[in-house]
Protein backbone atom coordinates (compact mmCIF):
# COMPACT_ATOMS: atom_id res chain seq x y z
CA UNK A 1 0.00 0.00 0.00
CA UNK A 2 1.59 3.19 -1.07
CA UNK A 3 0.91 6.85 0.04
CA UNK A 4 1.95 10.22 -1.55
CA UNK A 5 1.48 13.64 -0.87
CA UNK A 6 2.86 16.55 -2.09
CA UNK A 7 3.03 19.61 0.15
CA UNK A 8 3.42 22.88 -1.16
CA UNK A 9 4.07 25.71 1.30
CA UNK A 10 4.61 29.38 1.00
CA UNK A 11 8.34 29.33 3.33
CA UNK A 12 11.65 28.94 2.56
CA UNK A 13 13.19 25.51 2.71
CA UNK A 14 14.62 26.62 5.93
CA UNK A 15 11.68 27.72 8.07
CA UNK A 16 10.03 24.56 6.94
CA UNK A 17 12.53 22.11 8.01
CA UNK A 18 12.87 23.66 11.02
CA UNK A 19 9.75 21.24 11.50
CA UNK A 20 11.74 18.44 10.87
CA UNK A 21 14.95 19.44 12.63
CA UNK A 22 14.80 21.25 15.51
CA UNK A 23 13.86 18.51 18.45
CA UNK A 24 12.17 21.32 20.38
CA UNK A 25 9.57 22.16 17.26
CA UNK A 26 9.57 18.61 16.36
CA UNK A 27 7.88 17.73 20.33
CA UNK A 28 5.59 20.90 19.94
CA UNK A 29 4.38 19.64 16.75
CA UNK A 30 3.83 15.62 17.67
CA UNK A 31 1.61 17.12 20.84
CA UNK A 32 -0.63 19.25 18.96
CA UNK A 33 -1.29 16.57 16.56
CA UNK A 34 -2.47 14.98 20.34
CA UNK A 35 0.37 12.87 20.52
CA UNK A 36 1.70 11.56 24.62
CA UNK A 37 4.16 9.75 25.58
CA UNK A 38 6.76 12.25 23.21
CA UNK A 39 10.58 11.20 23.20
CA UNK A 40 13.27 12.66 20.79
CA UNK A 41 15.73 9.75 20.94
CA UNK A 42 18.12 11.14 18.72
CA UNK A 43 18.71 14.11 17.18
CA UNK A 44 22.30 14.70 15.50
CA UNK A 45 24.46 15.77 13.03
CA UNK A 46 26.08 12.90 10.56
CA UNK A 47 28.88 13.75 7.87
CA UNK A 48 26.12 14.19 5.24
CA UNK A 49 22.97 15.48 7.62
CA UNK A 50 21.01 14.85 10.46
CA UNK A 51 19.31 12.14 12.28
CA UNK A 52 16.28 11.87 14.37
CA UNK A 53 14.36 9.47 15.96
CA UNK A 54 11.64 9.96 18.16
CA UNK A 55 8.70 8.14 20.00
CA UNK A 56 5.63 8.93 20.37
CA UNK A 57 1.98 7.14 21.44
CA UNK A 58 -1.24 8.50 18.95
CA UNK A 59 -4.53 7.79 19.63
CA UNK A 60 -5.66 4.95 17.49
CA UNK A 61 -9.16 5.04 16.20
CA UNK A 62 -9.50 1.21 14.94
CA UNK A 63 -11.91 -0.83 12.92
CA UNK A 64 -13.47 -3.89 14.88
CA UNK A 65 -11.67 -6.52 12.78
CA UNK A 66 -7.97 -4.49 13.47
CA UNK A 67 -8.97 -3.47 17.51
CA UNK A 68 -7.45 -7.15 18.84
CA UNK A 69 -4.11 -6.11 16.94
CA UNK A 70 -4.02 -2.49 17.82
CA UNK A 71 -4.65 -0.72 21.03
CA UNK A 72 -6.40 2.73 22.26
CA UNK A 73 -2.86 4.21 21.72
CA UNK A 74 -0.39 3.01 19.38
CA UNK A 75 3.85 3.40 19.92
CA UNK A 76 5.29 4.60 17.12
CA UNK A 77 8.97 4.74 17.20
CA UNK A 78 9.80 7.07 13.59
CA UNK A 79 13.79 7.40 12.56
CA UNK A 80 14.76 10.19 9.69
CA UNK A 81 18.08 10.36 8.22
CA UNK A 82 17.94 13.74 6.24
CA UNK A 83 21.27 14.27 3.90
CA UNK A 84 21.89 17.29 1.50
CA UNK A 85 21.32 16.44 -2.37
CA UNK A 86 23.56 18.04 -5.09
CA UNK A 87 21.06 20.46 -6.10
CA UNK A 88 20.63 21.60 -2.54
CA UNK A 89 17.38 20.02 -1.74
CA UNK A 90 16.96 17.68 0.83
CA UNK A 91 15.83 14.24 1.07
CA UNK A 92 14.85 12.23 3.98
CA UNK A 93 14.56 8.18 4.24
CA UNK A 94 12.17 7.38 7.11
CA UNK A 95 11.32 4.16 8.89
CA UNK A 96 8.37 3.86 10.93
CA UNK A 97 7.91 1.17 13.63
CA UNK A 98 4.65 0.74 14.96
CA UNK A 99 5.82 -1.24 18.09
CA UNK A 100 3.84 -4.53 18.27
CA UNK A 101 1.89 -4.30 15.03
CA UNK A 102 2.97 -6.23 12.34
CA UNK A 103 3.37 -4.06 9.48
CA UNK A 104 6.59 -2.58 8.03
CA UNK A 105 6.74 0.81 6.99
CA UNK A 106 9.16 3.14 5.01
CA UNK A 107 9.14 6.30 3.15
CA UNK A 108 10.93 9.56 1.72
CA UNK A 109 11.13 12.35 1.64
CA UNK A 110 11.85 15.25 -0.70
CA UNK A 111 11.91 18.86 0.63
CA UNK A 112 12.70 21.39 -2.75
CA UNK A 113 11.98 24.76 -3.50
CA UNK A 114 10.34 26.36 -6.10
CA UNK A 115 9.66 30.25 -7.52
CA UNK A 116 6.51 30.29 -4.26
CA UNK A 117 8.22 28.75 -1.09
CA UNK A 118 8.83 24.96 -0.80
CA UNK A 119 7.49 21.57 -1.41
CA UNK A 120 7.49 18.41 0.83
CA UNK A 121 7.20 15.65 -1.62
CA UNK A 122 5.98 12.29 0.41
CA UNK A 123 5.91 8.91 -0.10
CA UNK A 124 5.25 6.03 2.59
CA UNK A 125 5.06 2.10 1.15
CA UNK A 126 3.23 0.15 3.94
CA UNK A 127 2.82 -4.03 3.56
CA UNK A 128 2.03 -6.46 6.21
CA UNK A 129 2.51 -10.21 6.08
CA UNK A 130 0.21 -11.20 8.22
CA UNK A 131 -1.97 -13.50 6.50
CA UNK A 132 -5.71 -13.50 6.06
CA UNK A 133 -6.28 -9.96 7.24
CA UNK A 134 -2.89 -8.30 6.47
CA UNK A 135 -4.14 -6.76 3.57
CA UNK A 136 -6.60 -4.63 5.58
CA UNK A 137 -4.22 -3.68 8.75
CA UNK A 138 -1.81 -2.11 5.79
CA UNK A 139 -5.09 -0.54 4.14
CA UNK A 140 -5.81 1.22 7.39
CA UNK A 141 -2.06 1.38 8.78
CA UNK A 142 -2.06 3.69 4.73
CA UNK A 143 -5.63 5.72 5.34
CA UNK A 144 -4.10 6.85 8.96
CA UNK A 145 -1.01 8.03 7.40
CA UNK A 146 -2.42 9.87 4.93
CA UNK A 147 -4.41 11.18 7.59
CA UNK A 148 -1.81 11.99 9.70
CA UNK A 149 0.49 13.60 6.93
CA UNK A 150 -2.18 15.92 5.84
CA UNK A 151 -2.61 16.68 9.70
CA UNK A 152 1.15 17.66 10.17
CA UNK A 153 1.04 19.43 6.83
CA UNK A 154 -1.96 21.33 8.12
CA UNK A 155 0.02 22.13 11.62
CA UNK A 156 3.16 23.47 9.59
CA UNK A 157 1.35 25.47 7.63
CA UNK A 158 -0.89 27.50 10.43
CA UNK A 159 2.41 27.81 12.87
CA UNK A 160 4.20 29.16 9.76
CA UNK A 161 1.25 31.46 9.08
CA UNK A 162 1.49 32.64 12.67
CA UNK A 163 4.85 33.23 12.76
CA UNK A 164 4.24 35.40 9.64
CA UNK A 165 1.59 37.25 11.39
CA UNK A 166 3.48 38.12 14.51
CA UNK A 167 6.12 39.59 12.58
Amino acid sequence: MKCTASHQYSHSLDQVYLFFRDAETISEKYAALKAINISIIRNEDTDDGFISETERELPADVPALLASILGDYNKLIQKEHWYSKDDGSLGCDMTIDLVGVPVKIEGHMHLHENETGAINDVTIEISSSLPLIGSSLARYVAGDCKKSMEQEYQYIQGQLQAAEVAE
